[in-house]
């Protein structure tokens, strides 16, 4: 914590008068504010918890206090191991924590746990480890870093830092699936283009020619298009937001000054911007932040929704047994883990052919079945028949706990290293942990599986 509790409480640390007309009672009730008091509700949504006492008068101690009482609640609402058994509306994620327990394994929740308490600097984003002068926190003894950094731009500093990582995530996941695109257009890639309604229709928007041309050569300049977006480095339009940003958007974010070059541009402006002694103000700094918010959207999500239709397919809804429980025994159980749907999809057709599935007969198997976990469950579930998605990436342990995989294969994020620990547990025989190049994990087998094949 960043103080003692007795230091929230304190009644006249303040030097100029005013009256006290509220009784004395202790807790969140009694504590003076300067400032309205930020909380969370027991969802963890950030709310108004106490209104100012009166007019904010620049005590830079009282805003301090008021800021780790915020984060002081908020932990409060961090379910433990023992809540998460007693409340999961999941039958089969309480059934495999308690046999993790019997089988000795660490999960996420025990791990939670371990942390507790957590560090209140991190948690409220006024610690900066940025420069080789720190690490600074901020406290009512010393509001300003070593640099100079107050607690607002500290703290703007990094939340800029987190969404240019989230950029650099999403983004690298949609080159995968542009580039998977661009090379199936080309013929580098044996794959076929299925959603060519969806490459038509977006071609228009962008204005590209779709009359008498091959819908290779309008997908293979479609991809172009949003690779552009990706990496521009020369200043110039972002053209998936000109096509199909609205025009009232796209007004306001130009008179905000917010619009992004490239994806790759803004994550290498946002690390310049936020180290040490570049810019020091926190409003330039947000406003860094709202075009990575920009590049996030229309390359990282919409771009990359773009290129997987078009090459895979519009995904259809469909209805799909889920979670832990849709594991069967007597089948060849195979889950993929992560983001890529090239390789999904490469898995899936290969094995669902006759072969393959003779094969798993021979051996004695009724069969073989897919799940995803994370992400490329419920990608996969969208487009190919009888994949099940069975968990999220903080439950991954405990779906290898269960004895049931033959096969665990990751290609990129979400993929947690503690995820070895419960794999290299398994019988060898049984259970084969497979990751890509630039995906490692630790005691895997790791192959070059990427779409540069």
């Amino acid at each position: 914590m960043l103080m003692e509790k007795k230091e929230f409480n304190r009644e006249h640390e303040h030097s100029h008068k005013h009256e006290h007309n509220h009784d004395h009672s202790h807790g969140v009730d009694h504590i003076h504010s300067h400032r309205n008091l930020i909380g969370f509700d027991e969802n963890g949504i950030p709310t108004i918890t106490l209104k100012s006492d009166h007019e904010e008068d620049g005590d830079d101690k009282a805003f301090i206090r008021d800021y780790m009482n915020a984060v002081s609640e908020y932990r409060k609402t961090f379910p433990s191991k023992d809540e998460v058994l007693e409340n999961t509306p999941d039958p089969a994620v309480r059934e495999m924590i308690l046999r993790q327990n019997q089988l000795g394994f660490d999960t996420t929740f025990d791990r939670f746990d371990k942390q507790q308490p957590q560090c209140g600097f991190g948690m409220a984003g006024i610690c900066c480890k940025i420069c080789n002068m720190g690490p600074c926190k901020i406290t009512s003894k010393s509001p300003k870093g070593v640099c100079g950094a107050d607690a607002d731009l500290i703290v703007a500093r990094n939340l800029l830092r987190s969404a240019a990582a989230g950029v650099a995530q999403h983004g690298m996941h949609g080159r995968e699936v542009i580039l998977s695109l661009k090379w199936a257009a080309e013929g580098k890639l044996d794959l076929p283009i299925l959603g060519r309604q969806k490459i038509k229709d977006t071609a228009k928007a962008f204005g590209i020619k779709t009359e008498r041309r091959s819908i290779k050569k309008i997908a293979s300049e479609l991809a172009d298009v949003l690779l552009d977006d990706m990496s521009r480095t020369v200043p110039g339009d972002y053209k998936i937001i000109e096509a199909l940003g609205s025009e009232e958007r796209k007004k306001v974010w130009k008179e905000l000054d917010i619009l992004p070059i490239s994806a790759y541009h803004e994550v290498f402006e946002s690390y310049h911007k936020t180290g040490v002694g570049t810019d020091g103000d926190w409003k330039s700094i947000m406003q860094q932040f709202l075009r990575c918010g920009l590049a996030f959207t229309y390359s990282g999500v919409v771009s990359t929704s773009i290129a997987t239709d078009g090459l895979f397919g519009v995904g259809d809804r469909v209805t799909s047994k889920v979670n832990i429980g849709a594991l069967k025994k007597g089948y060849v159980n195979i889950a993929v883990h992560g983001h890529l749907p090239t390789l999904v999809s490469e898995i899936v057709k290969v094995g669902q052919e006759e072969k393959f599935i003779n094969l798993a007969k021979e051996a004695g198997a009724k069969g073989i079945r897919f799940y995803g976990i994370c992400c490329s469950g419920l990608s996969a579930m969208y487009r190919y028949a009888g994949v099940i998605p069975l968990s999220n990436a903080v439950s991954a342990e405990l779906v290898l706990g269960t004895g049931a995989l033959d096969l665990w294969i990751a290609d990129v994020q979400d993929v947690f290293p503690s995820i070895m620990e419960v794999a290299s547990a398994s019988e060898p025989q049984l259970l084969q942990p497979v990751s890509l190049q630039d995906c490692r994990v630790p005691r895997d087998l790791s192959m070059t599986i990427t779409t540069q094949i």
